[in-house]
């Protein structure tokens, strides 16, 4: 299953890229989204956390993950804020 991200808030037609720079193997939850349009870099909210934080992984076999068939994260606002 590929999970395709979310677009960007600001500029809506581009995919935001996951920016993994700060991200460890002792922390992999340190990634926020990031805009290759208008340069800015979005804090995912907590359903986006669960979902890209390890991959493609989802349902039975990721623990606490949502259930097959779950519905894709709220409008583009629920995303987290711009962070520069």
């Amino acid at each position: 299953m590929v999970l395709e991200p979310p677009s960007c808030p600001q500029c809506s037609e581009r995919p935001l890229w996951k920016d993994t720079s700060r991200t460890t193997p002792a922390r992999p939850e340190l990634w926020h989204w990031y805009c290759t349009g208008c340069r800015k870099r979005w804090q995912p909210n907590h359903q986006d956390k669960l979902r890209f934080t390890h991959g493609a992984r989802t349902g039975a076999d990721r623990p606490g993950g949502p259930p097959p068939g779950a519905a894709r994260p709220g409008p583009v606002q629920s995303w987290g804020t711009a962070t520069s």
